[in-house]
């Protein structure tokens, strides 16, 4: 499921990759890749002298539609 967030004024993303591009003279767009795969996209559009933006959380996944999230098993000491 996406989760959309508009007109975001601040982000703030730890351990991402990202892709940047100019979609034309008032639109930019960004692709967030996370470690597990889930991609975010955020939009940056001017509609005359305002700025809006959207932010769509979970619009995919590089590792497939069936990737789970990493099992983390705590060490043992003995």
């Amino acid at each position: 499921m996406t989760d959309e967030l508009q007109n975001v004024d601040e982000l703030f993303l730890n351990n991402v990759s990202v892709h940047y591009e100019v979609m034309g003279d008032d639109a930019v767009w960004f692709s967030f890749t996370h470690p597990n795969g889930q991609i975010d996209h955020f939009n940056i559009v001017r509609k005359g002298k305002k700025l809006s933006t959207l932010y769509s959380c979970n619009t995919g996944n590089m590792k497939g539609p069936d990737v789970e999230e990493p099992t983390i098993i705590p060490e043992h000491r003995y």
